[in-house]
């Protein structure tokens, strides 16, 4: 009987006696098998171990060294003095030994904070070295179970299926059932030659994985080398030895299992895989507290075979391992098959090059190394078969420390360099960076290296995590080590699912033999071919089967320079190998064209019906390959390019053909630029018309910054008056002209608004002039003061698209500052002084109008050349705020900054490359973002200025610093967050609350709360792949108390609904000819809208109202539980009020009368007031909406 290790004593001896561990025994309780006399299998390399923990005797407490485990081992008390001779020498003393370690550590691991949370984290994963007696107790079992099994003599392949009732791996050409009876070798079990504990467990100890549930343990039985010939390599006869001998032992065990005197007793036995190799099937044994343990356990047990009993020249991977009826001399290899067989001699090199690197690292290096790699990759999806397991992690450990060769120098692939390695001086967090930077920057095509395609995802990842780690300011730890990123809903630009259930598999043997699962053989076939067809789009293509049978979860991360590419060029008319390749990829898609510099080319063209067809053009290449090269009949369900994402930011068909120009939505915002830029000609040529030069044309709308949730159709106006009311919306984008500065412009704050009104009473005659076609009026704001800029001129050029024209002059600010700031004046010949209530909403407007919304737009536009998805992605974020009825709430120039968070800092990703995965990591964001503790702060000023080695945007260093302090400040000074609750920071705005000063605590909780509903919606549908995204928009109405319902008719913007009755305009418009216009042409007229806001002006914080403004039918309004209580009567108190029916001096809220009022101010717009169950909206008051007001 060979010696059973199953612990990691006689690895770990003299590396534990260096930590302070002190045992007498590899299993103290008595339960280890001695070994026998004549055992001859220990290796010499296992011997030598025994031999240093035998050296390594004596104690070793905590308390030996005092200075970092640096010393020789004796403890000596020192005594200082009483008191310090003076009172701040100790300032000046030199720092010790371990302060010096402790601030060296903390440079390498990225400041202090950061340091001890790597330590915290590694303390609540890492299991205490000494295994727990019980799990001793159960794996000496195991042991002993495996070594009493008798021996079995030899029998046919068919008899041996029948004795164990096991499956043979591989494709049914080489299952030994074939042969039957007459099959020339045998299938017989005899006594394992070696039994141990293999993986990192034996060397590292355990670590928890989950909730009570700790790392797998994994078990080696090397079978012996008389079963084994040297042809066994070939045609799966090895693999079907290997599955037999494994066989006898799951029959055993589930045999013994159910035994109640047994020590195995209730051990739950089951095949699984090792990394998803079905050719090498293992027994999983999951233990837990029923067999005395604290954590649950999975005991793998693996198949192993000793070194030597194939030579490893043929096992190479240009070898081809397979024999059918079809060889042939040019039968293709089989490195997949290959690399299995290889792995099962690797066990005990492993373990052995685990123990080395624990030996020369300092302390738990290793342990440590092993475990934030497995955190790391669990984060991020990444499984044991894709390098996310503690067997890759080890042997890319021991490159970091030893160095290696690296293929493809000069691009030849057989050309190698030496690299020199980091050394053992490393500490855990300093070497695993050094494994992403290994990752990120080798270039794994030009190596000889044989791997897979999960390569990809794995450097991927790792150059997302450095780029994220180079702002040294921001602490990144749980992006990086706390947070999930499972693939599924943002981490992918492009994502669906395939029903390949019923799609026939290759009846090529050799690719059968290389891949035996079908899904994982249809899996690799749709990879290769969609990595083909996307060419440089696609920065990863990854393949993940998903728990229902037959389905394939496709993600693709884009690159964004090249998805919008229309033209794919092919090879050139005389490369005749390359074009027939290039036609059987794309089939009939594929033409040849000659273009303008002559060239004849094979090209793939892909027509585009709007601008935003071009986002869909990595999906469609996608679907047409699946199609040409898998059949049409695959059942294809698409997420991020459900066309459900571009309708919702549409307006039905027929009512935009009712009143726009025909086809304008082929053009996208192009009418609108357009017009934009006649129009600024026009205002510049008309300089010597007017007593004042014209300096600039500045616009501030989002119908000029491509961020307008629907896109701004030029309407035709021989059409647009004899529409029905509910479709005639048209918008007008807001410009700011500014005059140069000159001593005619009064010093008088009335006087400038006056000479504003004539200046654009000019300019519009001029324009009704030169242009013919042209409308044009000057408006008045009648809500606005005398001093406070109101007036403006509504263009509508004959292009069918409208402009509201405001004057900045710079003069106008420094009067409102003195007005406010001054002491009255006191000369009779001076003006006199507006009065402060006046003078503060002038200048706030004037701030917002003429300062904030061009540095706004200044710094938003840009994006969208920068990133083509993002203006639709704020289109899809803007419209689901709105959808739920926030639209007072929120203004559209928060929300461009929030998604330009999340493009200018997209953390553990790159930067979205669709715009359904930038809306979805933009909900997430709103999920996850704690507004009470934390700002958001958004580098969008900054640009490229200031970017980090990546080129990603880095916010300023003093800002950053600054806006904290502000945050700081403003919490503290408002801890009941009264106003203000998001505080967004950007260069310009430091203290966060340009945009956000009235937002409410209550509504951010609102948003967080709909945001976490909206992304679990968003997961299970995505999990089932059945996603409908009009339900994302649709909100509820359960926790209002009361909803005032709109005549829908009448709503000129009804058609931009959610879900619009199309019926409300489609019967008016077949009897168009009986249409009575009424003349008018209303710019920007909403007035659901308007009555929305008088009414929360109105009433102020006794109600909340809530409303959509692209075609909401309905306001939603909450009562504040605060005004209910009693008070006593007092005039201007804001709402209407009964008498207490217990005091008649106290009164309280009469909610039927401010309902009542409702009605009255609405009357012809509201249809009908439903009051909600009082249960319902008072959860929601106390719970979401009011928080204790």
């Amino acid at each position: 009987m060979s010696t059973f290790r199953p612990f990691k004593r006689r690895i770990r001896a003299s590396h534990e006696s260096s930590r302070g561990i002190h045992h007498d025994s590899p299993i103290s309780d008595g339960n280890e098998l001695p070994a026998s006399e004549n055992d001859t299998s220990v290796s010499e390399d296992s011997r030598t171990l025994q031999d240093s923990r035998n050296a390594s005797v004596g104690f070793v407490g905590p308390y030996a060294y005092d200075n970092g485990g640096v010393g020789d081992g004796r403890l000596q008390a020192t005594a200082g003095p009483s008191r310090p001779k003076t009172r701040n020498k100790g300032l000046y003393r030199p720092p010790t030994r371990q302060e010096m370690d402790q601030l060296r550590s903390g440079e390498a691991t990225g400041g202090k904070g950061f340091t001890l949370q790597l330590e915290a984290i590694l303390k609540s994963t890492l299991l205490s070295p000494i295994p727990q007696a019980s799990l001793k107790s159960l794996l000496s079992a195991i042991h002993s179970h495996i070594f009493s099994l008798p021996t079995l003599p030899p029998v046919s392949p068919e008899h041996a299926a029948l004795r164990t009732s096991m499956v043979f791996p591989g494709p049914i050409e080489f299952s030994p059932l074939n042969e039957g009876a007459g099959a020339k070798w045998t299938l017989d079990w005899s006594t394992p030659s070696e039994v141990y504990i293999g993986g990192s467990w034996a060397v590292c100890g355990g670590h928890r994985k989950g909730k009570a549930e700790m790392g797998d343990i994994d078990m080696v039985v090397v079978m012996p080398r008389a079963m084994f010939s040297a042809k066994d390599r070939m045609s799966y006869r090895y693999f079907h030895k290997r599955a037999h001998y494994l066989a006898v032992i799951f029959t055993t065990l589930v045999r013994i299992a159910a035994r109640p005197d047994s020590p195995l007793y209730r051990l739950r036995a089951r095949w699984t895989h090792t990394s998803g190799d079905e050719r090498r099937p293992i027994i999983t044994l999951t233990a837990g507290k029923e067999h005395g343990l604290k954590y649950k356990v999975d005991i793998n047990i693996h198949a192993s075979i000793p070194a030597g009993i194939f030579p490893v020249i043929s096992l190479y991977p240009t070898k081809t391992l397979v024999r059918c009826s079809l060889s042939h001399l040019g039968a293709p290899s089989t490195p997949l098959y290959s690399t299995s067989i290889l792995h099962d001699t690797l066990h005990k090199a492993h373990l052995l090059h685990v123990h080395r690197l624990s030996r020369q690292l300092p302390n738990r290096t290793v342990d440590s190394f092993l475990a934030l790699w497995r955190i790391w990759s669990a984060r991020r999806g990444i499984g044991r078969e894709r390098g996310g397991g503690g067997w890759f992690a080890a042997m890319l450990l021991g490159w970091i420390v030893d160095g290696g060769e690296l293929g493809g120098v000069g691009g030849i692939r057989d050309r190698t360099r030496k690299v020199i390695g980091l050394g053992t001086g490393l500490e855990y967090w300093v070497a695993i960076r050094a494994g992403w930077e290994f990752l990120a920057r080798t270039d794994f095509e030009g190596s000889p290296a044989f791997m897979t395609s999960a390569k990809t995802l794995l450097r991927y990842h790792a150059q997302q995590t450095l780029i994220m780690l180079e702002d040294p300011l921001i602490d990144r730890f749980a992006e990086v080590f706390l947070r999930d990123h499972l693939y599924c809903s943002a981490g992918f630009d492009e994502y669906l699912h395939i029903d390949v259930s019923s799609s026939e598999v290759s009846e090529d043997v050799y690719e059968r033999s290389e891949r035996p699962s079908r899904l994982d053989l249809l899996a690799s076939n749709v990879a290769s071919t969609l990595r083909s067809g996307l060419g440089n789009r696609a920065r990863v293509v990854q393949l993940t089967p998903m728990a229902s049978s037959g389905v394939l979860a496709i993600g693709v991360i884009l690159d964004a320079a090249h998805v919008t590419r229309v033209i794919d060029i092919g090879p050139s008319a005389d490369q005749a190998h390359a074009g027939v390749l290039f036609r059987q990829l794309w089939g009939e898609k594929s033409e040849l064209r000659r273009f303008k510099d002559g060239s004849m080319t094979e090209a793939i063209v892909w027509d585009l019906a709007r601008p935003e067809d071009a986002a869909l053009i990595p999906s469609r290449i996608i679907l047409w390959l699946i199609e040409q090269h898998f059949g049409s009949d695959i059942h294809v369900r698409l997420i991020t390019s459900h066309l459900g994402w571009y309708r919702i930011l549409q307006i039905p068909d027929t009512a935009r053909d009712a009143v726009c120009i025909a086809k304008s939505e082929r053009l996208g915002y192009r009418p609108m630029i357009g017009a934009f830029e006649d129009l600024y000609k026009l205002l510049k040529s008309m300089d010597g018309e007017l007593p004042l030069s014209i300096l600039q044309v500045t616009p501030t709308s989002e119908l000029l910054r491509y961020s307008s949730v629907f896109i701004p159709h030029p309407i035709d106006l021989n059409r647009y008056l004899a529409a029905p009311e509910c479709v005639r919306y048209l918008p007008r984008a807001e410009i700011v002209m500014q005059f140069e500065s000159s001593p005619r412009w009064p010093q008088d704050l009335n006087a400038i608004q006056k000479v504003k009104f004539a200046l654009l009473e000019k300019i519009a005659r001029i324009l009704i002039a030169q242009r013919r076609g042209t409308r044009a009026n000057v408006f008045m704001d009648v809500a606005a003061s005398d001093i406070e800029d109101h007036a403006a001129l509504e263009v509508l050029l004959p292009q069918g698209v409208a402009f509201c024209i405001r004057i900045y002059h710079d003069r106008e600010h420094t009067l409102l500052k003195s007005a406010l700031e001054e002491d009255p004046r006191v000369f009779g010949t001076s003006l006199p002084q507006p009065s402060r209530h006046l003078v503060v909403p002038a200048l706030s407007n004037y701030t917002r109008r003429f300062v904030h919304l061009p540095q706004h737009h200044s710094s938003i536009s840009p994006l969208h050349h920068r990133y083509p998805s993002y203006s639709t992605a704020t289109r899809l974020l803007k419209r689901w705020f709105s959808a739920h009825m926030l639209s007072l709430h929120l203004g559209g120039e928060v929300v461009e900054l929030l998604m330009a968070s999340v493009y200018l800092d997209p953390g553990t990703y790159q930067s979205p490359a669709s715009a359904p995965a930038g809306f979805m990591r933009a909900i997430r964001l709103l999920a996850q973002w704690d507004w009470r503790a934390l700002p958001l702060v958004v580098p969008v000023f900054t640009a490229s200025r200031d970017a980090t080695r990546s080129g990603r945007e880095c916010f300023p260093a003093n800002e950053r610093l600054v806006s904290e302090e502000c945050f700081s400040k403003l919490r503290a000074r408002d801890k009941e967050i009264s106003r203000g609750a998001w505080v967004v920071v950007t260069e310009e705005d430091l203290h966060g609350l340009r945009w956000t000063e009235n937002l409410s605590r209550v509504v951010a909780g609102r948003v967080t709360i709909l945001a976490r509903a909206t992304l679990a919606a968003l997961e299970q549908a995505i999990s089932e792949g059945d996603l409908d995204v009009q339900r994302l928009f649709i909100t509820p109405f359960a926790h209002y108390d009361f909803l005032v319902h709109l005549v829908p008719s009448i709503l000129p913007r009804y058609t931009q609904a959610v879900s619009p009755n199309q019926v409300e305009w489609e019967e008016k418009l077949k009897f168009r000819n009986l249409q009575t216009g009424d003349g008018d042409l209303r710019l920007d007229l909403d007035p659901a809208e308007s009555f929305a806001r008088d009414i929360q002006r109105l009433y102020g914080d006794a109600l909340l109202v809530f409303f959509d403004s692209y075609g909401g039918i309905v306001i939603g309004c909450v009562w504040n539980p605060a005004k209910d209580q009693s008070r006593n009567l007092k005039p201007f108190i804001g709402f209407s009020t009964r008498p207490m029916a217990t005091e008649s001096s106290l009164v309280s809220l009469n909610r039927e009368a401010v309902m009542g009022e409702i009605t009255r101010m609405g009357k012809g717009l509201v249809l009908r007031i439903e009051v909600r169950e009082e249960g319902t909206a008072a959860a929601m008051a106390d719970e979401h909406m009011h928080e204790k007001l």
